[in-house]
């Protein structure tokens, strides 16, 4: 009795190969979609008509859940990095602020009469190369004088959060020091030497945090000691923001990193303090 011949040694093989081709080159192809790229101000996913008409409706209406929250996440994630990128120069601005002058900038000049003139946030714009806005200031004026309010909204894209879309055209910022007896902030117009706080060591003390409410640019206003000490967005005048996780913040180094939202309060404590446990 003649039987038919079988499948060819290896043909179920290579069929069964094939197909996990096409899965492999269909999940290449819905990652592509599932996971927007930036180009330009735009995020972009790319998908081919062939590939939307093979998975049914559940599954391109689970897709575009994931497409959405994907965006989500690159926007915080780029929102996180122009933050951080931000307040990183800004740290740097300090660092050559005492190269020249062997101290911080205070956290605002003063009068003759010790009365609060203008916030740090006007004393570096030299090292900002913000020279040209620097000279048109009137710095022995106060910085709402009639005539230095005319630069309230001419604020240094520096100073911009682009989590506060707002505070773009009010000249507000929420990049702030904080000021206080045992902060990088003195409370009484004068300059921290970075050599004062070497022994706590510059990369373990916070130089300037995200506040919950921006303020002006050019006004003396930050953040008082003792709200800081109240914990990240516990008090609108005090340290928080609208990054997720937490607030960005650059140390006395001038490197900028995280701060978790839920950094125990007596760990914040110790990140702006000028002083070391030892020392208290």
């Amino acid at each position: 009795m003649l039987k038919r011949n079988s499948e060819p040694a290896g043909a179920k093989d290579s069929a069964e190969a094939s197909s996990e081709t096409v899965v492999e080159n269909s999940l290449a192809q819905i990652a592509k979609f599932l996971f927007p790229q930036p180009e330009g101000k735009r995020m972009t996913v790319h998908a081919s008509a062939d590939m939307l008409l093979k998975v049914d409706a559940n599954v391109q209406k689970m897709c575009v859940t994931v497409v959405c929250k994907n965006i989500e996440i690159q926007q915080v994630r780029k929102q996180r990095i122009l933050t951080q990128n931000h307040i990183h120069q800004l740290g740097l601005a300090f660092q050559n602020y005492a190269i020249s002058h062997n101290s911080f900038p205070p956290a605002y000049s003063v009068d003759k009469n010790g009365h609060p003139l203008h916030s740090w946030r006007v004393l570096i714009l030299p090292f900002l190369e913000e020279d040209k806005l620097y000279r048109q200031i009137r710095l022995d004026e106060p910085w709402d004088s009639p005539y230095n309010k005319q630069f309230h909204n001419q604020m240094p894209r520096i100073y911009y959060n682009s989590a506060y879309p707002e505070t773009r055209e009010t000249g507000q910022t929420n990049y702030c020091m904080v000021v206080g007896p045992d902060c990088i902030g003195q409370p009484n117009g004068k300059g921290l030497n970075p050599q004062d706080i070497a022994k706590k060591g510059l990369s373990n003390t916070v130089l300037l945090i995200e506040r919950q409410t921006p303020v002006c640019w050019m006004a003396p206003d930050d953040i008082f000691e003792e709200k800081a000490f109240l914990g990240i967005n516990k008090d609108a005048a005090g340290i928080g923001g609208r990054t997720p996780g937490g607030v960005i913040a650059t140390y006395a180094d001038g490197s900028a990193r995280l701060v978790e939202q839920d950094t125990p309060v007596k760990k914040l404590k110790e990140l702006l303090s000028i002083r070391s446990s030892v020392d208290k």
